[in-house]
């Protein structure tokens, strides 16, 4: 069907286009028409039947969006190889450590307060509802930035909380927020990510990276930070290196920073029927938040924790005879 429909534009248009040349010949129209015309043609051309163009040399934005966005497959992956290559020779320049690449809206890009590193991440879709995620860690040099490339390497159904993972050897996922707090005399950066998994569960996870070594050459994530025995109806047999969030595609979760009394806030999941427990496409929010504390170097859990949303949207008494809230004043 689509086909067909393509033929008939291809049909219309290229009529359109005859009519058009021979009145410009004729001299009916400008310069200028002529040159909007040149310019309109290769625009038309995507509407033919066919793979959509990935060139090498597309701006940023373009191969960033390509990799969305591209129908098939082998096209999102092409877009991602040409991105991935594009990345490491702008992001290895000195200069480009103060951009901000505010047109590569499809890459999440978060920057440390003590601007010690920025972590880039973005996910790949696949066949069959999966995604691969890739990412940088990028830390600034006077004369060439240093970039750690982060390869999604651990996806399983058992899910790594008891792992330390490296860049390596990474959970992939779009990290969102980033906070720093101070543990044994060191920093430490909290990460709150995100992760689409598939077609009928999603994810959302607390990360924690740190540094070590000469030059902060060694990169860790994960860290025993987490003082729980059960999280989001999982057991924990030990302290987790992080933690996840299940939950159903078609629910959404919070997981957020709150500012105002520096803790990270929540939605308490549960499933839809006590029958479905460890059944985490069928988990979703119950109205009841949840917060993790961070008290004397650990994360501590606090169920049922009272949240109040930044909007403030006051609720007004019905007016009696029209039984319509009563006009501002």
């Amino acid at each position: 069907m689509l086909k067909l429909l393509s033929n008939c534009y291809l049909k219309k248009t290229s009529y359109i286009f005859k009519k058009i040349y021979f009145l410009s010949k004729a001299g009916v129209l400008k310069s200028m028409i002529r040159m909007w015309l040149l310019a309109l043609v290769p625009l038309c051309s995507f509407g033919q039947a066919g793979p959509m163009p990935i060139r090498p040399n597309m701006p940023l934005d373009s191969l960033a969006y390509a990799v969305l966005a591209a129908p098939y497959d082998s096209q999102r992956v092409m877009a991602n190889t040409w991105l991935i290559h594009r990345l490491e020779d702008t992001l290895s320049l000195a200069k480009s450590y103060s951009l901000d690449f505010e047109a590569l809206r499809s890459i999440s890009r978060l920057r440390s307060k003590d601007d010690r590193f920025q972590i880039w991440t973005w996910q790949l879709p696949r066949k069959g509802g999966r995604f691969d995620h890739f990412g940088f860690i990028i830390m600034p040099d006077e004369d060439e930035n240093r970039l750690v490339s982060l390869v999604d390497t651990v996806k399983s159904y058992e899910l790594p909380h008891y792992q330390q993972l490296s860049p390596d050897n990474w959970y992939g996922a779009i990290y969102y927020s980033i906070e720093t707090v101070k543990a044994k005399g060191r920093e430490y950066y909290v990460l709150l990510g995100f992760d689409q998994n598939d077609l009928v569960e999603r994810r959302k996870l607390i990360e924690v990276v740190s540094f070590a070594g000469k030059n902060d050459r060694m990169i860790r994530f994960g860290e025993r930070f987490f003082d729980v025995s059960e999280f989001q109806g999982m057991k924990m047999e030990r302290a987790p290196y992080r933690l996840f969030m299940r939950y159903g595609a078609e629910r959404t979760a919070m997981l957020r920073w709150d500012k105002k009394e520096e803790q990270i806030l929540m939605d308490h999941l549960v499933p839809d029927d006590a029958s479905m427990k460890s059944m985490y496409r069928f988990y979703g929010p119950d109205f009841s938040y949840d917060a993790l504390v961070f008290k004397k170097g650990k994360w501590n859990l606090e169920l049922g924790t009272e949240f109040q949303s930044d909007i403030n949207s006051p609720i007004r008494p019905p007016d009696k005879e029209r039984g319509l809230p009563p006009p501002n004043k």
